[in-house]
């Protein structure tokens, strides 16, 4: 049974566009080629841990607004993430 992890291309898609980003720019800062990050934007390829992390600080969102399967959750952890934009480390407050 394949699993379909399209949805995550398809939300790096609407991220880098919405950034304004073309497919050269972001491949270039998540040090990727951009043939297979393409491949993984129309849901060919799945992207590695490695991979989905390096793309997600570039584009400045936390994993859990990538993995969001469905249209409504990702607009609301779009959201979400706006309202706290920057995260509190350890030890500050």
């Amino acid at each position: 049974m394949k699993l379909d992890l399209s949805f995550i291309g398809k939300n790096i898609r609407k991220l880098r566009r919405q950034r304004n980003w073309t497919i050269t720019k972001l491949a270039a800062k998540a040090g990727i080629n951009e043939v297979p990050l393409g491949r993984i934007e129309r849901g060919i390829n799945a992207p590695s841990a490695s991979v989905i992390y390096r793309i997600s600080k570039e584009l400045g969102v936390s994993l859990d607004i990538l993995f969001s399967e469905r249209e409504q959750d990702f607009r609301f952890l779009q959201h979400k993430s706006s309202l706290k934009p920057f995260l509190i480390t350890a030890g500050e407050e």
